[in-house]
């Protein structure tokens, strides 16, 4: 993480990426500067940072928990239907062209199929997917679950809905809004114990 700040000094918050999650410079990604929160200083505890993403924006939050340095790792994830994996027979095929190309080496489809990554010191989950998501299969999310549990992540977390589809996110028409809402404020409450 970089700042043009000097410690205590407000800055702008600026997210860096190099454009491409195959590239071979580092870092994936940089942050400069602190929040703004009401015109002061955001009250943040640095060691109590998380990271959210929806559908591929899961897969960038997933890659950040599960590829980062340790010191840059989020301390916990959030991530709706979200696309984890680069194996073609689960993986969203816009997706899998986009991050990795046409013809990915099957070194990368590896490298970037975050179920495959999950060590014991990725951050805990929550992860909330539809059955019947037809853009992102559910086996994504469960795949990701599963070796979060096998690797003994604690406190992770999976809510697979019934209905949904894909691309709900805080949408007031989604049938079990109240209850992800409801789960996801248990569940920061519980980590924030840990």
């Amino acid at each position: 993480i970089t700042t043009n700040s000097r410690p205590g000094e407000l800055g702008d918050v600026r997210i860096r990426g190099n454009r491409s999650i195959t590239a071979d410079n580092d870092p994936l990604y940089v942050i400069d500067g602190i929040p703004m929160v009401a015109g002061s200083i955001a009250d943040i505890n640095p060691n109590d940072v998380g990271i959210m993403g929806f559908s591929a924006g899961g897969h960038l939050a997933s890659t950040i928990a599960t590829h980062a340095k340790p010191e840059l790792r989020p301390d916990f994830q959030i991530l709706f239907y979200p696309v984890i994996s680069m194996d073609p027979k689960i993986n969203h095929r816009g997706s899998r062209i986009n991050l990795l190309g046409q013809n990915p080496s099957a070194e990368k489809v590896r490298e970037y199929s975050n179920e495959l990554q999950v060590t014991p010191q990725t951050p805990p989950a929550f992860i909330m997917h539809s059955s019947d998501d037809r853009a992102v299969p559910v086996a994504n999310s469960l795949n990701y679950f599963q070796a979060l549990v096998n690797n003994q992540v604690p406190a992770s977390s999976l809510h697979v809905y019934p209905v949904g589809g894909h691309g709900w996110g805080y949408n007031d028409s989604f049938p079990y809004k109240r209850q992800w809402t409801g789960e996801l404020e248990k569940w920061l409450r519980e980590i924030s114990k840990l």
